[in-house]
């Protein structure tokens, strides 16, 4: 997951859709900040192994990582 803690790509579609700039109060939902969404944790909820990878160094470990199962990295890019 790119996790840029919003809905972007559905703000920026609004936005276009609209046909410029849409106000904060209009975009109910989109954002992932309160509360903070742990998505790593709903991962682990589905039996999923999750990982949040918030600094550069640390995705071509976790890449590396072997894995019985499937896994979810949350990269966090903003």
């Amino acid at each position: 997951v790119m996790d840029n803690r919003a809905y972007q790509v559905l703000k920026d579609g609004m936005a276009q859709y609209k046909g410029g700039p849409v106000p904060p109060e209009r975009l109910v939902g989109m954002d992932l900040e309160s509360p903070v969404v742990d998505i790593p944790a709903v991962a682990q909820g589905f039996g999923v192994h999750g990982r949040r990878i918030s600094r550069p160094d640390e995705l071509r470990d976790a890449l590396a990582e072997r894995s019985d199962g499937p896994r979810l990295l949350d990269v966090v890019i903003a």
